[in-house]
Protein backbone atom coordinates (compact mmCIF):
# COMPACT_ATOMS: atom_id res chain seq x y z
CA UNK A 1 0.00 0.00 0.00
CA UNK A 2 1.96 3.38 -1.03
CA UNK A 3 0.83 6.30 -2.82
CA UNK A 4 3.22 9.41 -4.14
CA UNK A 5 5.09 10.47 -1.50
CA UNK A 6 4.83 14.45 -2.87
CA UNK A 7 0.75 13.75 -2.51
CA UNK A 8 1.86 13.14 1.01
CA UNK A 9 4.30 15.94 1.57
CA UNK A 10 1.98 18.36 -0.31
CA UNK A 11 -0.93 17.54 1.42
CA UNK A 12 -0.11 15.57 4.98
CA UNK A 13 -2.82 12.80 3.62
CA UNK A 14 -2.67 9.14 5.17
CA UNK A 15 -3.88 6.61 2.55
CA UNK A 16 -4.32 3.06 1.60
CA UNK A 17 -4.44 1.42 -1.39
CA UNK A 18 -2.91 -1.81 -3.40
CA UNK A 19 0.65 -1.73 -3.82
CA UNK A 20 1.43 -0.51 -7.71
CA UNK A 21 1.75 -3.14 -9.85
CA UNK A 22 3.24 -1.32 -13.23
CA UNK A 23 2.40 -4.16 -15.52
CA UNK A 24 -1.25 -4.29 -14.62
CA UNK A 25 -1.62 -0.57 -14.97
CA UNK A 26 0.23 -1.00 -18.68
CA UNK A 27 -2.50 -3.71 -20.07
CA UNK A 28 -5.01 -0.92 -19.04
CA UNK A 29 -6.30 -2.33 -15.65
CA UNK A 30 -6.14 1.20 -13.33
CA UNK A 31 -5.60 1.24 -9.09
CA UNK A 32 -6.71 3.30 -6.70
CA UNK A 33 -5.87 4.59 -2.97
CA UNK A 34 -8.34 5.88 -0.43
CA UNK A 35 -7.13 9.16 0.93
CA UNK A 36 -10.27 9.03 3.58
CA UNK A 37 -13.42 11.27 5.05
CA UNK A 38 -13.07 14.28 6.47
CA UNK A 39 -13.62 14.64 10.27
CA UNK A 40 -17.10 15.07 9.91
CA UNK A 41 -17.75 12.08 7.95
CA UNK A 42 -19.11 14.61 5.62
CA UNK A 43 -16.80 14.10 2.76
CA UNK A 44 -14.86 11.29 0.89
CA UNK A 45 -12.08 11.18 -1.40
CA UNK A 46 -9.96 8.56 -3.87
CA UNK A 47 -7.87 8.62 -6.33
CA UNK A 48 -7.31 6.52 -9.45
CA UNK A 49 -4.39 6.28 -11.30
CA UNK A 50 -3.87 4.36 -14.61
CA UNK A 51 -2.17 4.16 -17.82
CA UNK A 52 -4.19 4.94 -21.23
CA UNK A 53 -3.18 3.36 -24.41
CA UNK A 54 -1.24 5.96 -26.93
CA UNK A 55 -1.90 8.60 -24.43
CA UNK A 56 0.20 7.83 -20.89
CA UNK A 57 -0.08 8.17 -17.00
CA UNK A 58 -3.14 9.27 -15.58
CA UNK A 59 -4.47 10.10 -12.40
CA UNK A 60 -8.07 11.25 -11.10
CA UNK A 61 -9.05 12.59 -8.21
CA UNK A 62 -12.45 12.11 -6.66
CA UNK A 63 -14.42 14.16 -3.96
CA UNK A 64 -17.85 13.41 -2.85
CA UNK A 65 -20.48 14.36 -0.53
CA UNK A 66 -21.07 11.42 1.23
CA UNK A 67 -24.60 12.36 2.10
CA UNK A 68 -25.94 13.16 -1.92
CA UNK A 69 -23.51 11.65 -3.00
CA UNK A 70 -22.54 14.24 -5.59
CA UNK A 71 -19.33 15.48 -6.77
CA UNK A 72 -17.78 17.92 -4.34
CA UNK A 73 -15.21 21.50 -5.72
CA UNK A 74 -15.77 20.98 -8.84
CA UNK A 75 -14.01 17.61 -9.19
CA UNK A 76 -12.72 14.79 -10.67
CA UNK A 77 -9.70 16.50 -10.89
CA UNK A 78 -7.74 14.90 -13.97
CA UNK A 79 -3.89 15.06 -14.58
CA UNK A 80 -1.74 13.87 -17.17
CA UNK A 81 -3.12 12.47 -20.25
CA UNK A 82 -7.04 13.38 -18.86
CA UNK A 83 -6.09 16.87 -18.28
CA UNK A 84 -7.73 19.11 -20.19
CA UNK A 85 -5.38 20.42 -22.94
CA UNK A 86 -3.06 17.96 -22.65
CA UNK A 87 0.00 16.71 -25.04
CA UNK A 88 -0.36 13.49 -26.50
CA UNK A 89 3.16 11.48 -25.15
CA UNK A 90 4.34 8.40 -26.63
CA UNK A 91 1.88 5.92 -24.98
CA UNK A 92 3.52 2.95 -26.30
CA UNK A 93 6.65 3.82 -24.06
CA UNK A 94 6.46 1.69 -20.56
CA UNK A 95 5.42 4.33 -17.71
CA UNK A 96 7.75 3.77 -14.33
CA UNK A 97 6.96 4.75 -11.31
CA UNK A 98 8.30 8.36 -11.26
CA UNK A 99 6.01 9.15 -14.52
CA UNK A 100 2.83 7.70 -11.84
CA UNK A 101 4.37 9.74 -8.31
CA UNK A 102 4.06 13.09 -11.35
CA UNK A 103 0.45 12.69 -12.31
CA UNK A 104 -0.20 11.47 -8.42
CA UNK A 105 0.95 15.29 -7.56
CA UNK A 106 -0.16 16.88 -10.32
CA UNK A 107 -3.86 15.38 -9.13
CA UNK A 108 -3.19 16.54 -5.64
CA UNK A 109 -2.10 20.09 -6.69
CA UNK A 110 -5.51 20.76 -8.79
CA UNK A 111 -7.52 19.87 -6.18
CA UNK A 112 -5.58 20.96 -3.07
CA UNK A 113 -8.15 24.31 -2.85
CA UNK A 114 -11.30 21.19 -2.57
CA UNK A 115 -9.72 18.89 -0.28
CA UNK A 116 -8.71 21.55 2.27
CA UNK A 117 -12.31 22.92 1.65
CA UNK A 118 -14.02 19.43 2.16
CA UNK A 119 -11.65 19.35 5.41
CA UNK A 120 -9.73 16.53 4.48
CA UNK A 121 -6.69 17.90 4.80
CA UNK A 122 -4.14 17.50 8.08
CA UNK A 123 -6.98 15.25 9.80
CA UNK A 124 -6.29 12.15 11.90
CA UNK A 125 -4.86 9.08 11.05
CA UNK A 126 -8.62 7.34 11.86
CA UNK A 127 -10.66 9.48 9.29
CA UNK A 128 -8.78 7.21 7.16
CA UNK A 129 -11.49 4.83 7.63
CA UNK A 130 -11.87 1.36 7.93
CA UNK A 131 -12.25 -1.11 4.92
CA UNK A 132 -14.63 -3.62 5.34
CA UNK A 133 -14.81 -5.28 2.74
CA UNK A 134 -12.04 -5.70 -0.23
CA UNK A 135 -12.11 -7.08 -3.62
CA UNK A 136 -9.49 -6.52 -5.84
CA UNK A 137 -9.57 -7.06 -9.61
CA UNK A 138 -6.84 -9.92 -9.29
CA UNK A 139 -8.87 -11.63 -6.60
CA UNK A 140 -9.71 -15.41 -8.13
CA UNK A 141 -13.21 -16.83 -7.90
CA UNK A 142 -15.32 -13.93 -7.29
CA UNK A 143 -17.95 -12.71 -9.25
CA UNK A 144 -17.86 -9.18 -6.77
CA UNK A 145 -21.56 -8.95 -7.16
CA UNK A 146 -22.48 -10.22 -4.06
CA UNK A 147 -20.34 -10.04 -0.58
CA UNK A 148 -21.23 -11.07 2.86
CA UNK A 149 -19.36 -10.61 5.98
CA UNK A 150 -20.02 -12.02 9.72
CA UNK A 151 -21.41 -9.41 11.90
CA UNK A 152 -19.45 -6.04 11.97
CA UNK A 153 -18.77 -5.11 16.19
CA UNK A 154 -21.03 -2.01 15.20
CA UNK A 155 -23.70 -4.18 13.48
CA UNK A 156 -23.53 -7.56 15.50
CA UNK A 157 -25.09 -8.90 12.52
CA UNK A 158 -23.98 -10.22 8.84
CA UNK A 159 -24.68 -7.93 5.97
CA UNK A 160 -25.20 -8.80 2.72
CA UNK A 161 -24.19 -6.52 -0.13
CA UNK A 162 -25.79 -7.32 -3.88
CA UNK A 163 -25.26 -4.89 -6.89
CA UNK A 164 -27.06 -5.44 -10.23
CA UNK A 165 -26.62 -3.81 -13.57
CA UNK A 166 -29.64 -1.49 -14.92
CA UNK A 167 -29.72 -1.02 -18.07
CA UNK A 168 -30.05 2.57 -19.07
CA UNK A 169 -30.94 4.13 -22.76
CA UNK A 170 -27.23 6.38 -23.31
CA UNK A 171 -27.26 9.96 -22.74
CA UNK A 172 -26.12 11.85 -25.98
CA UNK A 173 -22.28 11.86 -24.48
CA UNK A 174 -22.19 7.77 -25.07
CA UNK A 175 -24.13 7.10 -27.66
CA UNK A 176 -21.03 6.70 -30.09
CA UNK A 177 -22.06 3.23 -32.07
CA UNK A 178 -21.25 0.10 -28.78
CA UNK A 179 -23.77 -1.48 -27.23
CA UNK A 180 -24.08 -1.56 -23.64
CA UNK A 181 -24.93 1.37 -20.91
CA UNK A 182 -25.95 1.13 -17.22
CA UNK A 183 -26.48 2.40 -14.44
CA UNK A 184 -26.19 0.44 -10.77
CA UNK A 185 -28.49 -1.09 -8.19
CA UNK A 186 -27.47 -1.55 -4.72
CA UNK A 187 -29.11 -3.49 -2.31
CA UNK A 188 -27.94 -4.11 1.61
CA UNK A 189 -29.57 -6.66 3.72
CA UNK A 190 -28.61 -8.40 7.07
CA UNK A 191 -29.36 -12.11 8.04
CA UNK A 192 -32.67 -12.43 7.68
CA UNK A 193 -32.99 -11.02 4.12
CA UNK A 194 -34.37 -7.79 5.55
CA UNK A 195 -33.34 -4.93 3.20
CA UNK A 196 -31.64 -2.09 4.86
CA UNK A 197 -31.17 -0.33 1.85
CA UNK A 198 -32.03 -0.30 -1.98
CA UNK A 199 -31.13 2.37 -4.55
CA UNK A 200 -31.80 2.17 -8.24
CA UNK A 201 -30.26 4.47 -10.45
CA UNK A 202 -32.49 5.62 -13.50
CA UNK A 203 -29.18 8.58 -14.55
CA UNK A 204 -25.47 8.08 -14.60
CA UNK A 205 -23.42 10.65 -12.99
CA UNK A 206 -21.30 12.75 -16.03
CA UNK A 207 -18.03 12.10 -14.18
CA UNK A 208 -18.54 8.29 -13.93
CA UNK A 209 -18.61 8.57 -18.18
CA UNK A 210 -20.08 5.20 -20.11
CA UNK A 211 -20.06 2.04 -17.99
CA UNK A 212 -21.99 -1.00 -18.72
CA UNK A 213 -21.23 -2.89 -16.05
CA UNK A 214 -20.30 -2.80 -11.95
CA UNK A 215 -18.39 -5.19 -9.79
CA UNK A 216 -17.91 -4.49 -5.63
CA UNK A 217 -14.49 -3.19 -5.33
CA UNK A 218 -14.86 -2.07 -1.22
CA UNK A 219 -17.18 -0.89 1.32
CA UNK A 220 -15.23 1.72 3.47
CA UNK A 221 -16.85 3.21 6.72
CA UNK A 222 -15.98 6.10 9.06
CA UNK A 223 -14.84 4.94 12.21
CA UNK A 224 -16.61 8.07 13.93
CA UNK A 225 -19.28 9.16 11.82
CA UNK A 226 -20.69 5.55 10.64
CA UNK A 227 -20.08 7.29 6.90
CA UNK A 228 -20.14 4.79 4.22
CA UNK A 229 -18.77 4.31 1.40
CA UNK A 230 -18.93 1.75 -1.92
CA UNK A 231 -16.28 1.86 -4.73
CA UNK A 232 -17.10 0.46 -7.85
CA UNK A 233 -15.11 -0.68 -10.56
CA UNK A 234 -17.14 0.70 -13.64
CA UNK A 235 -16.45 -0.99 -17.29
CA UNK A 236 -16.99 0.84 -20.21
CA UNK A 237 -17.10 -0.40 -23.89
CA UNK A 238 -14.79 1.40 -26.26
CA UNK A 239 -13.87 0.47 -29.82
CA UNK A 240 -10.61 -0.16 -28.57
CA UNK A 241 -12.23 -2.70 -26.17
CA UNK A 242 -13.39 -2.05 -22.42
CA UNK A 243 -12.42 0.55 -20.60
CA UNK A 244 -11.82 0.08 -16.47
CA UNK A 245 -12.30 3.27 -13.88
CA UNK A 246 -13.48 3.44 -10.01
CA UNK A 247 -16.51 5.32 -8.94
CA UNK A 248 -17.73 6.05 -5.18
CA UNK A 249 -21.37 5.37 -4.37
CA UNK A 250 -22.65 6.54 -0.51
CA UNK A 251 -24.64 4.61 1.39
CA UNK A 252 -26.35 5.04 4.79
CA UNK A 253 -24.19 5.25 7.52
CA UNK A 254 -23.77 1.98 8.91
Amino acid sequence: MRFAAAFIALLGLTVTGEARDLQRLREGEPQFEIIGFSQDGGAFAFVEYGFADWAGPYARLSIVDTASGAAFGGGPFRAGSLRDGAGIPDGSLPATEADYDGVLAEAATLADGALREAGLVGGDPSDAGHVLVFNPPTEMQQTARFVTRRGYAFTRTPLALTIADVPLAPPARCAFGIEGFAGVEIVLADDTGAELFRSREDAVPTERGCPAHYTITALVRHERTGATMLILMTESPSFEGRILSYSAVALPAL
